[in-house]
């Protein structure tokens, strides 16, 4: 009888050249076992696992793709968020501060100069809202220690509007700020008809006081003054100082989120990287 001689295993370069002439040049299973001196059914074998393998390998290289994908693309929405507010501030701190992906930020880019920036930013950004807030305090006090006006309480129809003068003062303020010289010129004040022989007397369209039609005269001359006596206030140097090194923060500030934006890769890694 006749000892069958084993063959040796299959070598990966072997397989791979299998896998080349069955898909590339369409040589049969058949052929390749009898030119290479195997048996047809390991051909077919080790074909079928190598395709079954290289697709495994395909769909989790497609699945790790996808989720960097959207890894960046959420470390990406959260830096569009905060380029949003920094452009427009609404308030502070910066939304997304306590959010995992902020801090997954942090850790992908630790050392870029984004951080500083933003923590001057936010350090002058208090300082403009704490300047605004003791305008607006001094001047209520002022009015209220004068008694030519008074603000109205709950209830009562005529009377400056606190929450009203408040804005004016502070919209006024920003103005003062941003011009490096002269300020500009105050914005116009109007009066709206609310019947009962009264009037609104609204400026840059914020509602400041409710008054009788005959004292509506002397309010526009109190708003007036009141809004031309801001440029004059200590604090109005100090604000335009603040607004001055705040423009360029924010410039420097949004040039390092565009600079993430624009890239839309965040270099480093973080623990919520997929891979």
């Amino acid at each position: 009888m006749v000892k069958r001689m084993k063959k040796p295993p299959v070598r990966p370069e072997q397989l791979t050249d299998w896998l080349r002439r069955s898909e590339m040049e369409g040589e049969s299973s058949p052929n390749i076992a009898k030119r290479d001196g195997y048996d047809v059914r390991t051909v077919r074998k080790h074909l079928d696992l190598a395709r079954q393998e290289r697709e495994t390998r395909e769909a989790r290289s497609t699945v790790l793709r996808r989720a960097l994908e959207q890894h960046y693309a959420d470390l990406i929405a959260v830096v569009g968020r905060v380029d949003a507010q920094v452009s427009n501030p609404a308030g502070i701190p910066i939304v997304g501060q306590d959010e995992r992906l902020w801090k997954a930020l942090r850790e992908h880019i630790p050392r870029a100069a984004l951080w500083k920036l933003l923590g001057r930013w936010e350090r002058l950004q208090q300082q403009r809202i704490q300047i605004h807030g003791d305008v607006v305090l001094a001047i209520e006090q002022e009015i209220e220690g004068t008694g030519n006006y008074k603000f109205a309480a709950i209830g009562e129809t005529f009377g400056l509007n606190r929450d009203g003068i408040a804005k004016l003062v502070t919209h006024r303020l920003t103005q003062v700020a941003k011009a490096p010289g002269e300020p500009p010129e105050p914005d116009i004040i109007q009066s709206e008809d609310v019947g009962n022989d009264s009037v609104r007397i609204v400026c840059a369209a914020i509602q400041c006081a409710t008054v009788p039609r005959e004292e509506e005269s002397q309010a526009k001359a109190f708003l007036r003054r009141l809004q031309v006596g801001i440029k004059n206030r200590p604090e109005a140097h100090e604000a335009r100082r603040v607004h001055a090194e705040l423009s360029k923060v924010t410039a420097a500030l949004r040039e390092e989120l565009a600079t993430i934006l624009l890239r839309r890769v965040v270099p480093g890694r973080c623990k919520y990287c997929p891979f």
